[in-house]
């Protein structure tokens, strides 16, 4: 079947589109049009191109890009910090924030799943996790803050990086011959530069794989989503504990102050 290319937008041409939109963002996101620079027309550029290495020309607009989306990951990561440290603050008989901060610990973790003195134990790894996040943050990086690459590879994910990697700076993998010191953003993220909502969540996503749990065990992908997902209420609260999107998850709520999940939020088993 040779197809033809009219350029009329028919019965077709709307459905697909309805349906590309509902799988790709859910009811919400889907409006039936295709505007420039809008989700849409980012999402499909992500499918097309995103097998392909990252040019060298435009690497100093990303670079100004990716770290102007930096300054909502260090956001996320004080908000979470902080509604960890109200969580565990000593109550003395009068409620400062602690329940509400308890609740959100929760509805991430599932720590109200557990005896409280695992509990305990649990939130101030958390903290631990947090606070590896910060100092990542600080270390130096070619996109100008953090431990944050441009890709060099081509792969076709979002981002990646090596399990711990925080842990092995100047250590180079034998498959990549990359530096597992390193988180690697690829051509997809850099499709998604005009949505700093979704940019910071894939950074806060990644920087959990990177740091690792208190221990030394890793923080993998048990599960994709938001907390209200299948994906993620199937999960116990160690499970949890060493998921990544839970990371992103709870610190994206904490930064902003909104437990409904964001449209770039997807479910899933498996890794992007």
């Amino acid at each position: 079947m040779k197809l033809v290319v009219d350029g009329i937008c028919g019965p077709k041409t709307n459905k697909a589109i309805h349906d590309f939109q509902f799988k790709q963002f859910g009811f919400p996101g889907t409006d039936g049009v295709i505007e420039p620079g809008k989700q849409t027309i980012q999402r499909i550029n992500q499918i097309l191109f995103s097998n392909l290495p990252i040019d060298p020309n435009e690497q100093a607009d990303i670079k100004v890009k990716m770290t102007s989306h930096l300054n909502l990951v260090r956001a996320a990561v004080r908000s979470a910090t902080a509604n960890l440290l109200t969580a565990i603050s000593p109550v003395g008989g009068v409620d400062f924030g602690q329940a509400a901060a308890n609740d959100r610990i929760d509805r991430h973790f599932a720590t109200n799943k557990l005896s409280a003195a695992d509990r305990e134990i649990a939130i101030r790894n958390i903290v631990r996790v947090f606070t590896q996040y910060s100092v990542v943050l600080v270390m130096p990086g070619s996109l100008g803050a953090g431990a944050f690459e441009m890709d060099p590879t081509g792969d076709p994910r979002i981002a990646f990086t090596f399990s711990n990697g925080f842990f092995h700076q100047g250590e180079i993998n034998d498959k990549f011959k990359l530096d597992e010191g390193k988180m690697y953003l690829g051509r997809r993220a850099f499709f998604a530069l005009t949505d700093s909502e979704f940019c910071a969540f894939i950074m806060l996503h990644e920087m959990a794989h990177f740091v690792g749990f208190p221990g030394g065990s890793f923080i993998v992908d048990n599960g994709r989503g938001w907390f209200t997902d299948s994906t993620i209420t199937a999960l116990n609260a160690d499970q949890r504990l060493h998921n990544a999107d839970s990371y992103a998850t709870y610190a994206t709520e904490c930064r902003t102050n909104n437990k409904e999940k964001p449209v770039y939020v997807k479910a899933s088993n498996t890794s992007r």
